[in-house]
């Protein structure tokens, strides 16, 4: 599937972090109807915030509904597998906290793999 087109100007991103997992992709169809074009995945690995939230595979289970997946690596070292994980699983933006990694790998890293740019 091609990447949505480009986002300009201000946008709403709802974050999928309070859905219904059972009913995500539904959920995430919702708000797409309501006129959002990007989702917001927040991810949290138990260490740099608690706790465990979702992995890669949330994020491949919504990539084919044409909005722009934007995955927040709330982890420490995410240079270390999760940026190659959500870029694989369909990541348009990934951010990462400069405190939570080695800040330049993390940002080459992250960059390389992103479909847009900031």
């Amino acid at each position: 599937m091609s990447p949505p087109e480009q986002i300009r100007g201000p946008q709403v991103a709802p974050s999928i972090l309070a859905a219904d997992m059972g009913r995500l992709r539904e959920q995430v169809r919702e708000v797409a109807d309501a006129g959002a074009r990007i989702v917001h995945v927040d991810i949290m690995d138990g260490h740099f915030v608690p706790p465990l939230s979702m992995g890669p595979s949330a994020c491949a289970a919504l990539r084919d509904l044409g909005l722009h997946l934007e995955v927040h690596l709330m982890v420490e070292h995410p240079e270390r597998t999760q940026i190659d994980a959500f870029a694989a699983a369909g990541a348009h933006t990934i951010i990462v906290h400069a405190e939570s990694a080695r800040r330049r790998r993390s940002t080459r890293s992250a960059r390389s793999r992103s479909t847009s740019r900031c």
